[in-house]
């Protein structure tokens, strides 16, 4: 069942009653959440109510907003405010809501688009989904669709965000292997392997078996299941035939990548993926961020404590530091929290970010950490960001904080 909420009393019941609401609308503002389900949600949103004729306006949250209310005036006549993303995003403005729970908030865009009698956008539903915990949490109904339309091939291999292997798999956030981040080493796998331009089944099996081969031998002693489970997410991947992005995996990546770095990028490549002038600057700072945080998942100060891990990386740009931490979970942290930390100050401010995929809210733990040391945070219950203004190094200030918050 979709799941949909007002702020104000009026519970909207279900996709058809979003729906109907959006189609009698004189003028609808989208507030969207900086992750990748969010983003993809809002794309498969805007082509419906551009197939309907209802004007929009779509704009994504700044993920360190101390209050996303003033980031976000209340609507004025008849105008409609729909939120998209997780709850912790959602504020208390007068809006509806197209959340994301245990429902991707793409699937629940993809049933409200059929409620409004237009054919949903199947790949954004199946990438956000993917972002969101797995294709399998797509609404059949999607899966079919791109099935009919024949704009996908699932198949051997690894997913990857372009088409040329060398930068996909250099470049891919969806696991990490001592190839990764580095084009030459990457570049040496593939030339071992003597792939063919085409590659057909056999090759990508042999493609996939020495990437998995790979990540799982890099793995600690206490997070082997972890590196596993991140390659084999990615194997067998849904290829696009003609798709700006190669695979739904790589789409999803990229997504992920970009969303709490660059969210207004992020949603406008999300809205026009086909773009080639968006979609180039994104895969830039895709390649950038990429880089940074498999660099600091080799040389980052790491400590484990009950119930978190931290990774402490010097960096020139904050904005990596959700990827980091993030892929420090899905690569090397037994712990299911992980806190990802600037070094030192940049210009007089100090950056943190938190992944949790446990039962510990994320945002809500970094939030309770950070304002305890004159910092703010904000984020969802899987992702977190956090500034802190500073001049001196308070990250043993922050992890002392964050170990009593989730004690």
């Amino acid at each position: 069942m979709s799941d949909t909420r007002s702020t104000t009393g009026t519970q909207p019941d279900g996709s058809s009653s979003v729906a109907e609401a959006l189609a009698s609308a004189p003028f609808v503002r989208m507030r969207v959440a900086p992750d990748a389900d969010s983003i993809a949600a809002a794309g498969v949103l805007v082509d419906g109510l551009d197939a309907v004729g209802v004007p929009f306006h779509a704009r994504a949250i700044d993920p360190i907003a101390v209050d996303v209310d003033e980031d976000h005036p209340p609507a004025e006549d008849d105008t409609v405010d729909v939120y998209v993303g997780p709850l912790a995003y959602g504020g208390s403005i007068d809006t509806l809501a197209v959340l994301r729970t245990e429902t991707p908030a793409s699937a629940t865009a993809f049933e409200i688009v059929q409620s409004l009698g237009v054919e949903p956008d199947p790949i954004r539903t199946l990438a956000g989904s993917f972002a969101a915990g797995g294709v399998d949490s797509a609404p059949g109904a999607a899966r079919s669709l791109i099935e009919e339309q024949e704009a996908i091939v699932r198949r051997p291999g690894v997913s990857i965000a372009t088409r040329d292997l060398t930068d996909g798999l250099a470049h891919a956030t969806l696991f990490h292997a001592p190839f990764s981040g580095d084009e030459a080493a990457t570049t040496s796998l593939l030339a071992a392997l003597d792939l063919p331009a085409e590659p057909d089944r056999d090759a990508w099996t042999r493609l996939a078996s020495r990437v998995s081969l790979a990540v799982t031998d890099r793995t600690t002693v206490d997070s082997p299941a972890r590196s596993a489970e991140s390659i084999g997410s990615a194997l067998y991947p849904y290829a696009t035939v003609e798709h700006p992005f190669a695979t739904i995996g790589g789409f999803a990546d990229v997504l992920a990548t970009l969303a709490p770095a660059y969210p207004g990028m992020t949603l406008a490549i999300g809205l026009s993926p086909a773009s080639d002038g968006i979609r180039s600057n994104g895969l830039e700072r895709w390649r950038s961020i990429a880089t940074g945080a498999h660099a600091a998942i080799e040389s980052g100060h790491t400590g484990r404590y009950d119930g978190l891990f931290v990774l402490r990386a010097a960096l020139d740009d904050p904005k990596t530091l959700p990827t980091i931490a993030r892929l420090a979970r899905t690569s090397i942290s037994p712990e299911p929290i992980v806190v990802a930390i600037e070094g030192s100050p940049i210009d007089g401010r100090q950056h943190a970010a938190v992944y949790s995929d446990g039962p510990i809210d994320a945002v809500e733990a970094l939030r309770s950490a950070a304002t305890s040391i004159d910092g703010n945070a904000a984020g969802s219950e899987t992702a977190a960001v956090a500034r802190i203004d500073t001049e001196s190094d308070r990250s043993s200030d922050l992890i002392a904080a964050l170990r009593e918050a989730i004690a």
